[in-house]
């Protein structure tokens, strides 16, 4: 008798394995993204987030946002997945573009790419996120 398995796999999960950070802008856009060889974490969400600056999101987690946010639009995305997180922006809500990454472990400061497991969290949240900020 033949046996046939069916498996279902999620593209975007597929397309985002091994990414280095995920970067949710204020359109309710995001993006996952991985640096070069050999580039800081640090210069690679640069040419996503203006002028960012790092903060722990929990004790695996970091968030890079913009210094200069108060002048960028409202990121609705970013409040509910960060939210949804268990973490709350100390001001009323995020602003401008925001990434995820891993935070860094060791004292060489090295940051792992987001964990299989971490990314299906980070999918998940940012799919149910969609309809709250008006992207399907």
């Amino acid at each position: 008798m033949l046996e046939v398995a069916v498996l279902f796999v999620d593209p975007l999960m597929i397309y985002a394995a091994g990414m280095d950070f995920v970067a949710l802008e204020p359109d309710g856009g995001c993006a996952f993204a991985r640096r070069d060889p050999g580039q800081p974490l640090s210069v690679a969400v640069a040419q996503y987030v203006p002028e960012c600056c790092a903060g722990a999101l929990g004790a695996r987690l970091q968030v890079w946002f913009s210094l200069g946010a108060a002048q960028l639009p409202r990121n609705p995305l970013a409040d509910e997945v960060i939210g949804q997180l268990g973490y709350q922006h100390p001001a009323p809500q995020w602003r401008g573009p925001v990434a995820i990454s891993m935070a860094a472990v060791g004292s060489g400061g090295d940051t792992p790419p987001i964990p299989d497991e971490v990314m299906a969290t980070l999918v998940e949240l940012t799919r149910a996120a969609a309809p709250v900020v008006g992207r399907v």
